[in-house]
């Protein structure tokens, strides 16, 4: 401002005001103007003028002078922006493109809407319309995340291999889903039964086939029940069945329930397995030994010939005492199994025959414990006297149950 009053009063100026703007007397000068060359102007006035303030001639371009700093040259087109006006022109993009966004069609929105969600959670497909429902993309995404939406989809992508597969793949059973062709391919079929050998009962056509079974019964031996017949009387087929799971011996045919190999294998691995086997092998002392180690209930399904076997009780009474309770009495009044079930269980004493309770040298022997003894024995009646176990108090303990 001090160098405006002396241009004012007349006064003259310094040699550092002859290089001020002689519009602004503020910045340095900066410029030349084209096509005039006038430079008496610094940058930011000669941008804002279009015509030479001093000729009036009409500007085509201003040319920035170098400075002591800056031995460059630049030329900036008049009209053309500054560096300070990309931020209005990222706001103008911005709003440019969520106005595009707003002239999307509804149904174009909501299908991205909806790809979002089934991405997240497939289930959400349950909730689209129609029209997404029969997208394969959308479906696809939906069922990749989550299998059982594929109930959700249209009958058409329910007969689309791509769609079937990334849903049997998780699980299985939702082979059911699948259109009537897609049941009957081998490799939709196999990929099925391969996640969950149940599925094997929703297979068309296929369930004759025996790759398809033996992956079906090798995942879950109960798939045995939905082969065809003529793989449930195949041996190997059975096999593979009663290796994943005993019980499905039950779903064989009969001819290879009374195979002894498959059924001593199932009884090996679950001993009540001896009830799906024919009953000449019910009968069978090897059977039915394998079958009471493994689980001593399956002496209850032993044939009547086999009650009085020795051995098998044996077997029996090691695993459970009480057992003894349900022996015939010429089991009970062998001396090796009562004491063998006196080991496992002391209180199947008292199931012991007549005749040994009778026998002091022999409860003495089975119980060294006289107070132990005289606990176990409570309920019997007519102990032998000469023991002097009704005379012994009865401890602390509570007596065994009758």
């Amino acid at each position: 401002m001090l160098a405006r009053r002396r241009h004012a009063c007349n006064v003259r100026p310094r040699d550092d005001d002859l290089d001020l703007c002689a519009i602004c007397f503020e910045t340095r000068k900066q410029v030349i103007l084209k096509p005039c060359g006038h430079d008496q102007f610094c940058l930011p006035c000669a941008r804002r003028v279009r015509n030479c303030p001093l000729c009036r001639a009409t500007l085509t371009s201003i040319v920035h002078v170098a400075t002591a700093t800056d031995e460059k040259v630049k030329h900036c087109n008049v009209g053309s922006p500054s560096l300070l006006w990309i931020i209005p022109l990222c706001a103008v993009l911005i709003v440019s493109i969520w106005m595009v966004g707003n002239l999307l069609s509804p149904a174009l929105r909501v299908q991205i809407s909806m790809m979002d969600l089934v991405r997240q959670d497939g289930m959400a497909l349950s909730w689209a319309s129609e029209t997404l429902c029969n997208d394969r993309e959308t479906v696809l995404a939906a069922v990749s995340q989550n299998g059982r939406a594929l109930p959700y989809a249209s009958d058409e992508l329910r007969g689309d291999r791509g769609i079937v597969l990334a849903a049997v793949r998780q699980d299985g059973t939702l082979l059911r889903y699948a259109s009537r062709q897609l049941r009957g391919d081998r490799e939709v079929a196999l990929a099925a039964v391969r996640q969950d050998g149940r599925a094997l009962q929703y297979v068309a056509m296929l369930d004759s086939d025996p790759e398809t079974v033996l992956a079906a019964v090798g995942q879950n031996g109960e798939a045995l029940q939905h082969a065809a017949a003529v793989l449930r009387a195949d041996r190997d087929v059975v096999a593979a069945s009663v290796r994943q799971d005993p019980q499905a011996l039950r779903h064989a045919a009969e001819e290879l329930r009374a195979d002894v190999e498959i059924v001593l294998e199932a009884v090996q691995k679950d001993g009540m397995a001896l009830t799906h086997a024919s009953q000449t092998l019910v009968a069978n002392r090897d059977i039915l030994l394998a079958a009471v180690r493994s689980n001593h209930e399956a002496w209850y399904y032993a044939d009547d010939k086999l009650l009085n076997d020795r051995d098998v009780m044996m077997e029996v009474v090691r695993q459970n005492g009480q057992a003894l309770f349900f022996a015939p009495e010429s089991v009970r009044g062998d001396r090796r199994v009562v004491m063998e079930a006196v080991r496992q269980d002391v209180c199947a004493l008292q199931h012991a025959s007549a005749e040994l309770l009778r026998d002091c040298s022999f409860l003495t022997q089975a119980v060294p414990d006289r107070r132990e003894l005289h606990r176990v024995l409570a309920h019997v009646h007519h102990l032998p006297t000469d023991c002097n176990l009704v005379s012994q108090a009865v401890g602390p303990s509570q007596p065994c149950e009758p």
